[in-house]
C-alpha cells in the first residue's frame, strides 16, 4: 500500500491489516522523494510500475528496485489525480483548473487534451476494457470519455457534492463516485446510460478513495477519519473502521494498493551482499 503526504511517499506491507487502520503499524518498504508534493499515485495493474503525479509531471517508478524509469511532462496545469489505461500503455492526469490530459507512456507524448469540467480534477477512471475514461471534478461535473477519440458518451452527470474519487468494478457495469459531502454513489451500466443504484454514507468528510472488492459485491470508501464498506445491493449493510492518526505533518492525500498478482517475489540475498545492496 501507497502512502502519499507532504513530499514524500511511503510504500508499506498491507499484508495483515487490523481493524483500526494504522498505517504506522505497517512494515515499511521504500520511502519516496519524487521532487515535489505527489498529488495522485497509481500501480499498474500487474503492480510492476508506479506513476506518481508531482507538480506538471508524472513520475513512473518500477517496483522491484523502486527507481525512477520515466517522466511524462507537458501538462499545463498541476496534477492533482492520475489513472493508468488497463494495458499500462497510457497515464491520463487530472488538473486543479479542470484540465485532463492524455499521454503515451512509450513514447512519452501527449496524445489527447480533454475539456468539460471548470473546476479542479482528481477522480480518475479507465474502464477494465481500456475503452472508456471517466473523470470527476470539484464542480460536481463527471463526464464518460472514449479514451481512443476522446469524444464524451453518455455518463451519471452533476453529483449533489465535489467528485473526489471514482472506481469501476471489474466486469465493467458499475461505477462509484466519492463526493465531497462523505457519500458514496454506485451507479450501474443500463441500456447504453448510467443509473443511480445505491449511495451509502454521509456522515460528512470527503471521500478520498473508493474500490470495489474483487467480486464487485462491496465497494470501499475512505474519508479523512473513517474506512466504510458497503454492499452494492439496495439497503445492504455497511460497516465502518476508524483511521488512526497517521502522524504527518499534513493529511494523507492519496493511496493506491498494489494488485494481489505484483512482481514475483524476489530472490534472498546471499550471504555476499551487503545489507544496503539491492535483492
Amino acid at each position: 500500500m501507497l502512502f502519499c503526504a507532504a513530499g514524500v511517499l511511503e510504500a508499506r506491507d498491507a499484508s495483515e491489516p487490523t481493524k483500526v487502520f494504522d498505517p504506522a503499524g505497517l512494515g515499511l518498504i521504500r520511502t519516496i522523494a519524487p521532487g515535489g508534493d505527489p498529488y495522485g499515485v497509481a500501480f499498474t495493474l500487474d503492480g510492476r510500475r508506479l506513476a506518481v503525479g508531482v507538480e506538471h509531471a508524472v513520475v513512473i517508478y518500477e517496483t522491484e528496485h523502486w527507481r525512477e524509469v520515466g517522466r511524462l511532462a507537458g501538462m499545463p496545469q498541476v496534477i492533482l489525480g492520475i489513472a493508468w489505461s488497463p494495458d499500462g500503455a497510457s497515464i491520463a492526469a487530472g488538473g486543479f483548473e479542470g484540465g485532463v490530459v492524455i499521454w503515451d507512456v512509450r513514447t512519452g507524448n501527449l496524445t489527447r487534451t480533454l475539456s468539460g469540467h471548470s473546476s479542479y480534477v482528481g477522480a480518475l477512471a479507465y474502464s477494465p476494457d481500456g475503452k472508456s475514461l471517466v473523470t470527476g471534478s470539484h464542480d460536481g461535473s463527471t463526464r464518460v470519455w472514449d479514451a481512443e477519440t476522446g469524444q464524451e458518451r453518455p455518463g451519471p452527470g452533476t453529483m449533489p457534492g465535489s467528485a473526489l474519487s471514482v472506481a469501476f468494478s471489474r466486469d465493467g457495469r458499475r461505477l462509484a463516485f466519492g463526493l465531497g459531502n462523505g457519500e458514496t454513489k454506485i451507479w450501474r451500466a443500463a441500456r447504453g446510460t448510467w443509473e443511480e443504484e445505491r449511495k451509502f454514507g454521509g456522515a460528512g468528510g470527503n471521500v478520498l478513495s473508493v474500490a470495489f472488492t474483487r467480486d464487485g459485491a462491496r465497494v470501499a470508501a475512505a474519508t479523512e477519519t473513517a474506512l466504510t464498506v458497503s454492499g452494492v445491493a439496495p439497503g445492504a449493510a455497511e460497516s465502518r473502521f476508524d483511521l488512526a492518526p497517521i502522524g504527518y505533518a499534513l493529511h494523507l492525500m492519496s493511496l493506491s494498493a498494489a494488485p494481489a498478482a505484483a512482481a514475483p517475489p524476489r530472490p534472498p540475498r546471499s550471504s555476499a551482499q551487503s545489507p544496503g545492496s539491492a535483492a
